[in-house]
This record gives C-alpha cells, sequence and structure tokens, in this order.
C-alpha cells in the first residue's frame, strides 16, 4: 500500500472570478461538470496554460460528492473545488487509479462530518493509501474493468434506443398531445377516467423485502416498499400527487397497493393504459402543482387536463410495439444489472487483492 501523494501530483483549480462567467470565452470546469463529461460555462478572464485540462485528464470533485472522472470533453480551465491528478506513470497507471479510488474517496465522504456542504482537501486526497501491484498487473485490471464497463453501457444505450422508438412511433401515429395536431376530438380527463387516491398504509406495514404473499405499495414516487394486501389489480396509471416530483406517471401490472400520495387512474372509456401512460408523461403534469414547502396536484385539476382522444385501434396499434418494446428492455436491463454484479464482483477481486 501506497500513499496517492507517493504517486500522483494533486493539482487544485483556480479561483476564476464568477462574475467573469459568460457562454463566452474559455471553458470552465465547475463540480456540476465533473461526472457530465462537459461544460457549458466560460470565461473571459485571463488564466495560466497550466489550468488547462485535456481530455482524458483525471478529475475528482472536492464539494459535495467526492466524484472522479475522466474529463471527456475538449480543453477547459480547472476551476476551484476541483482537482486534477498527475500520476507518476513509471508507477501507476491513469486507468487504473479511475477505478481504483472511487471507493477509497466514497470511504472519505461518508465519514465527513458537515454542517451544509462536504468538504475535500487535497491533503486528505493525498493521504488516501491505495494498492499497487506491478504496473503489468494495474494493466489487466484496468482492461478487464474497461470491458465489464463496456458492457454496461451497451446495454443502456440499447435500452434508450428502445425508449426512443417509442417515442418517435407515438410522434408518428399521434404528434404533439398538447397542440394536438391530429385534430381528434378532445375530452377532460375525468370524463374518460375515474381519479381517485389510493389508501393509508402505515409505514409499519412497508416491508423493504418482496417475496411471495407481498405485492408492490407505491408511492408519490414510485414504489415504497411491499405489503401483505393489495388494492388493485390489473393495469392502472398511477400519477404521483404529493412533493417535488408530483405528476410524474406510471404504468402498473399486476396486484399492487396505491397509497394516498398516488392517484390511480382507472378508464370510464375504451381506452388502452399504454397508450394513455405515453400521453400522460407529456403532459407536463407536475406544472399543475400547488404549495410551495410541499408541492400537491389536486384531482379535481387532473380531471380537467385536456386529453386529445385518438381512434382505439391507434391505441391499440401503439400499445402492441410500447408493450413488445418494454418486454425486450426488461430482458435488456436484466442483463444489464448480471453485467453489473459481475463489475462489482470484479471491484472487489481486484481491489480487495492487494488491499
Amino acid at each position: 500500500m501506497v500513499r496517492l501523494g507517493d504517486v500522483c501530483a494533486v493539482q487544485n483549480g483556480f479561483a476564476f472570478d464568477s462574475g467573469n462567467f459568460s457562454n463566452r470565452g474559455t471553458p470552465v470546469i465547475r463540480i456540476r461538470d465533473v461526472v457530465r463529461g462537459y461544460t457549458d460555462t466560460c470565461t473571459t478572464e485571463s488564466f495560466r496554460p497550466a489550468y488547462l485540462v485535456n481530455r482524458g485528464d483525471l478529475l475528482i470533485g472536492m464539494d459535495g460528492e467526492f466524484n472522479i472522472a475522466k474529463w471527456r470533453s475538449g480543453d477547459a480551465l480547472l476551476n476551484q473545488r476541483v482537482c486534477r491528478l498527475f500520476e507518476d506513470a513509471q508507477r501507476v497507471l491513469k486507468d487504473y487509479l479511475f477505478y481504483c479510488l472511487p471507493g477509497k474517496l466514497k470511504a472519505i465522504e461518508a465519514a465527513t462530518p458537515f454542517a451544509t456542504v462536504k468538504h475535500l482537501s487535497s491533503k486528505t486526497i493525498k493521504e488516501i493509501r491505495i494498492p499497487l501491484p506491478p504496473l503489468p498487473v494495474q494493466r489487466a485490471i484496468a482492461a478487464a474493468l474497461d470491458q465489464a464497463a463496456a458492457l454496461i453501457a451497451l446495454r443502456k444505450q440499447q435500452i434508450e434506443k428502445l425508449d426512443m422508438l417509442v417515442q418517435a412511433r407515438f410522434a408518428e401515429l399521434f404528434g404533439d398531445p398538447v397542440r394536438n395536431e391530429m385534430g381528434w376530438e378532445v375530452h377532460p380527463l375525468g370524463a374518460l377516467c375515474l381519479l381517485k387516491s389510493g389508501k393509508y398504509i402505515s409505514a409499519a406495514e412497508i416491508s423493504a423485502e418482496s417475496g411471495e404473499g407481498l405485492f408492490p405499495c407505491y408511492g408519490g414516487n414510485g414504489i415504497r416498499g411491499h405489503v401483505r394486501m393489495y388494492s388493485h389489480s390489473g393495469a392502472f396509471n398511477l400519477i404521483g400527487r404529493q412533493g417535488a416530483l408530483c405528476g410524474n406517471v406510471r404504468l402498473t401490472g399486476g396486484r399492487f397497493y396505491a397509497t394516498e400520495h398516488a392517484v390511480v387512474v382507472s378508464p370510464l372509456a375504451t381506452i388502452s393504459p399504454h397508450w394513455l401512460y405515453h400521453l400522460l408523461g407529456k403532459l407536463n403534469l407536475n406544472k399543475l402543482s400547488i404549495g410551495a414547502a410541499q408541492p400537491g396536484l389536486t384531482i379535481e385539476k387532473l380531471s380537467a387536463v385536456p386529453i386529445p382522444l385518438p381512434p382505439l385501434p391507434l391505441q391499440q396499434r401503439f400499445a402492441a410495439l410500447a408493450s413488445q418494446t418494454q418486454a425486450q428492455k426488461q430482458s435488456l436491463g436484466q442483463a444489464q444489472a448480471k453485467l453489473r454484479l459481475q463489475y462489482d464482483a470484479l471491484m472487489q477481486e481486484y481491489f480487495g487483492l492487494y488491499s
């Protein structure tokens, strides 16, 4: 085990004047840009070339969440509270550090006290102790983890492309529902569906475990856990009615329990739940919320939302594609989860081996 400071130099960012930030000039890397790998902030302030970050450089965010990432964009300036690592290539590989350090940083983050925001110092970073196998072993470890990460990313891209396919098909068949480009007859949601809040259930009755005899329990932002009873059975749309994410829409199936923070949408007319799910998701229902501290949606407002109603066969044609695509996504998601487990096992094996 060696100190990171013995095999790396740590460069702190410069305190560029935020008064000079704009969309013109030289790009500046702020903490929020580290993980996403790009910046939309620029500065007209003069700078020393030593603060220019290049694509592929290792960066660490030093406030809030202590993340490490490779810079994925073009040259940009290293701003304060972001640091860059310069590895001693004769002793340690950059790609090895990229995989070795996240767990170390998260352990520091978990142990760091804070009043408002957690702070990380370059001194603490230098004191991190890491396993240091020979360079050929480092290279093999990084290559194996690169391959595993690439497979996970591929599954993610495949899932995203399926989502794009469904969205494109919806637009082709129905246009923009807000503008009602197809000129369908418009009805208030409350005339097409019964909207009713779920029922209260105590937190003590909700289990984090799942298994036989337990049913998913939905709150305002998705599944809260599992319970021993169910309130509904079948395909229903649920609209979250409480909290910052109120207005989110979920399509359920099978038996489930809906709490009072979820609005259950039960069709009164013959309409496709799958089609309705995608339509509701495009209406930005959150904009109807009231209240600042605890935003919420009323059933009265939701019931008045105008819904352009296409012919049922068209809804069903879209629903068939959406259902098929969802099955493919589920299969890819399961494959991705297995790959993630394999990746985590490799991380444990490699960095447990030398610790």
